[in-house]
C-alpha cells in the first residue's frame, strides 16, 4: 500500500512538473497590456509588437497623398529593415476576411493589375491584412510565425 502511494505522488509531481513546462507553447508578448502569442497579431498594435519582439527595426511612414486605394481603409505602411509593409486594418474579422477575397492567388486586387516589383504575399489575420512585397526570407518566415501562412501562393 505505501509503495502505491509513493508512485502515485510520483506520477502526480510529474504530470505537474510536466504541465509547467513551456515546449510547443508559443513565446509571448505584451501588447498594450495584452499577451500576443505566435499567429495572434490581429490588429495594427499587435503586429508592430509582435515584429518588434523578432528584433525588427520599424519605421512608420506617413500616408501618401497618391496612394491607390485597393480596400475600405487605408494602408498603414512600415519600413522593416529597407523593406515595405503595408497593413490594413478593418473594424472587424468578418470585414477584413470579406475584402481579402479581392486579393488573388498571385497577388492581384480587385480589377487592378499591378506589376509589383517583387513577389506579393498577402495575409490575412484577425481584423488585419497584411502586405509584403519582397522575398527576404527570415521576414517571410517571422510574418507566417506572427501572422500565419500567406493567403497569395507567390
Amino acid at each position: 500500500m505505501k509503495k502505491l502511494r509513493i508512485v502515485l505522488v510520483m506520477l502526480i509531481l510529474a504530470l505537474i512538473v510536466s504541465g509547467c513546462s513551456n515546449s510547443g507553447v508559443s513565446p509571448q508578448i505584451e501588447s498594450k497590456g495584452n499577451t500576443v502569442t505566435a499567429q495572434s497579431a490581429i490588429d495594427y498594435d499587435t503586429f508592430t509588437t509582435a515584429m518588434r519582439a523578432k528584433g525588427y527595426s520599424l519605421e512608420e511612414l506617413q500616408p501618401s497623398q497618391n496612394e491607390i486605394k485597393f480596400f475600405s481603409v487605408t494602408a498603414k505602411s512600415i519600413k522593416v529593415n529597407g523593406d515595405l509593409i503595408f497593413i490594413y486594418e478593418f473594424t472587424d474579422n468578418a470585414t477584413a476576411k470579406s475584402e481579402s477575397q479581392r486579393i488573388t492567388s498571385d497577388g492581384q486586387i480587385g480589377n487592378s493589375i499591378i506589376d509589383w516589383i517583387d513577389k506579393p504575399h498577402f495575409y490575412l489575420q484577425g481584423k488585419i491584412i497584411v502586405g509584403y512585397i519582397g522575398s527576404n526570407k527570415t521576414i517571410l518566415g517571422d510574418l507566417a510565425k506572427i501572422i500565419g501562412d500567406p493567403i497569395t501562393a507567390t
